[in-house]
């Protein structure tokens, strides 16, 4: 049998790989068009077996019309996912005029190719700065902070996955292809035609099948933000952005990899923020991947260098070792809810942030000292976000009145005289000394562990009595 663009039907039409948050769910449900072409979301070939994810390929199959049994299969029918999807899914798939897979993962990517022969490949990219926002966003959404799972996603983990990413994205490109940018595929239609004839489809799909395959915590929150329509609703996210760690950490990522937003045609970084000199600067040159497999995952590597992405990480780990168990804890300026994840048993966790990052985050000011209601809280954590304030003491004096225990983390300016923080996004650092003049001022008791990880330090702050 021969597909649409004459390849053989046991030659896998179209592979879409892309970054996190970069449009390739868009671009598979796109390229799905019923009765001729299916495009497969996160197959996972190289898992020996996810149930999850089984049951979820096996969903779509049925929902699209293939003549796969109403029943998931069996692993110990199969053994391997592999196996099934080679065994009963290939031959079905091959009877349509385009089949593929879309991946966000590129582990293997080369392996796979040699597998599957890929007749076309599209590769899909964003503005760094909106992919970091919106990874945060998604963490939050879809509970992927795994406290069970050798990877904890953290603003780490969306920092490594990006640089070990980028650098295959780019070696990717060594195969012919077609790139889509995100920005441009939701406000060009003829980008979208051109797509259609480049894996020689009459039209694009309209359905979102591999969409509505996701939990709902991202499918309801992705629909309900686009009303089931090609829209522009996700542009803009940095700009939309307030100050604070969460941009500070996408700006971090965007001066890291400069070569990123040269190479794609997005905004470069100014020249005085602009990393020269780092070990994951180079993603996207060279042969060996500079963010090794181990970097992924948690606990198990960092660069050499200070990144305050890590140092969160740190901090988390820290803080959350001096809570009791059964506390009512606090989190501002989250980010993401990855201190969920480290409490004590029977504590109970309140993400707050400056945008409702997540269902059940409230939203709170804390530039302008706004607090979420506080009543019935034990602990307060505030990691990595003093340092991204130009006046701190208001918001200092507001956590003093809610009468909890306050656990700190800052970089003071004794422990970071090499490190140039501007760049990082951080106004002028207090000095240790400094700093309890401050916290004094403010009415609060200091029990400090300086520079605990060899730069930022620990302070438990407690209510002085009036």
């Amino acid at each position: 049998m021969k597909r649409a663009g004459g390849e053989s039907a046991g030659r896998m039409g179209v592979a879409v790989y892309g970054l996190i948050r970069s449009g390739t769910t868009l671009v598979s449900d796109l390229l799905t068009v019923r009765d001729r072409s299916l495009v497969i979301s996160e197959p996972d070939l190289f898992v020996p077996w996810d149930e999850r994810v089984v049951r979820r390929i096996h969903a779509t199959a049925r929902n699209f019309g293939l003549p796969v049994p109403a029943e998931p299969p069996a692993q110990a029918r199969y053994g391997t996912f592999a196996r099934y999807f080679e065994q009963e899914l290939m031959p079905v798939l091959g009877t349509l005029d385009c089949w593929g897979i879309k991946q966000v993962q590129f582990l293997f990517w080369r392996e796979l190719f040699n597998i599957l022969q890929p007749a076309r490949l599209v590769l899909c990219v964003r503005d760094i700065r909106e992919v970091v926002l919106s990874a945060f966003d998604l963490i939050g959404r879809m509970g992927l902070t795994f406290g069970a799972k050798p990877v904890l996603r953290d603003e780490a983990w969306v920092l490594t996955r990006l640089c070990h990413d980028i650098h295959e994205l780019v070696a990717m490109m060594q195969v012919p292809h077609l790139l889509l940018r995100y920005e441009d595929l939701v406000t060009e239609p003829d980008l979208r035609d051109r797509l259609a004839d480049y894996v020689s489809l009459n039209a694009l799909g309209s359905e979102r099948l591999n969409l509505e395959g996701e939990p709902d915590s991202r499918s309801a929150w992705e629909s309900a933000r686009h009303g089931g329509q090609i829209s522009v609703a996700s542009l803009g996210r940095y700009s939309d952005e307030p100050p604070g760690p969460a941009r500070s950490l996408a700006e971090r990522v965007w001066a890291i990899l400069p070569g990123y937003a040269d190479r794609f045609g997005y905004e470069l970084p100014d020249e005085t923020v602009r990393v020269r000199r780092h070990s994951l600067a180079g993603s996207g040159t060279g042969a060996v991947n500079p963010v090794s497999q181990s970097m992924l995952g948690w606990g198990a590597g960092k660069p050499p260098e200070f990144e305050p992405a890590f140092a969160r990480r740190h901090a988390r780990v820290a803080a959350a070792r001096m809570i009791e168990p059964g506390s009512v804890v606090l989190d501002l300026a989250c980010v993401v809810p990855a201190l969920r994840l480290m409490l004590p048993p029977g504590c109970r966790y309140i993400a707050s942030d400056v945008k409702e990052r997540f269902d059940g985050c409230v939203v709170a000011d804390y530039r302008n000292g706004d607090l979420p209601p506080c009543d019935g809280v034990d602990v307060i954590t505030v990691l990595g976000l003093l340092e991204t304030l130009d006046q701190p003491l208001h918001l200092l004096r507001r956590l003093r009145l809610t009468g909890a225990r306050v656990i700190l983390a800052y970089h003071a300016a004794d422990d970071m005289k090499d490190i140039d923080c501007a760049a990082l996004g951080w106004g002028a650092l207090l000095t240790r000394r400094a700093l309890r003049e401050m916290l004094d001022q403010s009415g609060f008791e200091c029990e400090p562990q300086w520079a605990f990880d060899g730069r930022q330090s620990l302070l438990i702050l407690t209510p002085r009595a009036v």
